[in-house]
């Protein structure tokens, strides 16, 4: 969905990507980490990254490929305030231009979704929003990237992208997870004028990632996620009041402007979540019949994979958490092999 431009807070790992073991050095030895340094919740996901001192803190900024990349501003004892992922959008008049898909604080993380350049409906909410949107940019810290002796993971290296949705193993994760694997969901009802289909494409959404749909063979999952049904509720998505709410509003206030769809995830300091909410914009045309519009399941499915823990790709277009999507794509109402995948690596199977 994302026309979702914009992606995640993790590097995507790719079908096709060369594994390094992390820390090698050209003698085999892993460098020591420094003693305190600004990261990331969950840890660096590259291993070459760029720092600086700031006035209140530090920063790092890790570059994920050409015109994007993740942020991370601490304060002056290294615990990170926000973390940025900022990936590329195709902007109408601009050409691309870098937007916020990830925007991870102390308690909340939010996922915006944007529309497609092709779609007039979205082009003309987006030509409202843009300014408050780049406004609201963490820039890359400026620098040559330098291996960090930080980086504790796996070096990926992303040659080229898989062509089909059951070749491409690529997913990436936010940080936190659903304890147990379980959570209860509302609908808002007459957000959605009530429509009965809107509220079964929501719920086949979230059924998904329960059931492990997909059209690929030899990957199906039997896991820990349960997302139940539990009615309609009059409260609003966005709003951390402990229901777990799925609405369709003015998307344009909360720090999601220019999306088409937002998905917000409250977390605990032991990175367990509490609460999720979506939303999906009012200010463009929706479909459950995939034949006009955004589809309500596709974009259901990619925003409850936000709910859920799993972040957007970038080079993935064929998976279900790919950054960006156009109308009346049905694709991304199935599964692909790095969805399945990024499920699994969260909740087992």
């Amino acid at each position: 969905m994302r026309i979702y431009a914009a992606r995640a807070l993790v590097l995507s790992l790719m079908a096709a990507a060369v594994l390094a073991t992390a820390g090698d050095t050209g003698a085999g030895q892993a460098p020591a980490p420094t003693p305190a340094a600004c990261l990331p919740a969950g840890g660096l996901q590259v291993a070459d990254t760029i720092r600086r001192a700031l006035d209140d803190g530090s920063e790092v900024t890790e570059p994920l490929g050409p015109g994007a990349y993740r942020v991370t501003r601490c304060d002056d004892e290294n615990h990170p305030r926000v973390t940025m992922t900022v990936l590329p959008l195709s902007d109408p008049d601009r050409g691309s231009i870098g937007v916020p898909a990830i925007i991870v604080r102390r308690g909340v993380i939010r996922s915006l979704d944007y529309g497609n350049v092709a779609e007039p409906t979205w082009v003309a909410q987006w030509r409202r929003a843009r300014a408050t949107v780049l406004a609201s940019v963490i820039r890359a810290t400026p620098g040559s990237p330098r291996r960090d002796p930080n980086f504790r993971g796996r070096r990926a290296t992303a040659t080229a992208a898989a062509s089909s949705a059951c070749d491409d193993g690529g997913h990436a994760q936010n940080p936190g997870r659903w304890p147990d694997g379980r959570y209860s969901w509302k609908w808002n009802a007459s957000s959605f004028g009530g429509n009965a289909a809107t509220r079964d494409a929501l719920q086949q959404g979230h059924e998904a990632w329960n059931k492990t749909l997909t059209d690929c063979s030899g990957i199906k999952d039997d896991t820990a996620m349960a997302a139940k049904y539990d009615g309609s509720t009059s409260r609003h998505a966005g709003e951390a009041d402990g229901v777990n709410v799925v609405d369709r509003g003015k998307i344009t206030e909360d720090g999601c402007e220019g999306a088409i769809a937002c998905t917000w995830t409250w977390w605990n300091s032991d990175s367990s979540y509490v609460e999720t909410d979506t939303r999906f914009s009012s200010a463009v045309d929706w479909s459950n019949s995939g034949k006009t519009g955004y589809d309500y399941r596709g974009v259901a499915t990619h925003e409850f994979g936000h709910a859920i823990g799993l972040a957007d790709l970038q080079d993935s277009p064929n998976l279900t958490m790919a950054f960006a999507t156009g109308t009346r794509n049905t694709a991304q109402r199935t599964l692909g092999r790095g969805d399945v995948l990024g499920l699994r690596s969260l909740y087992g199977g």
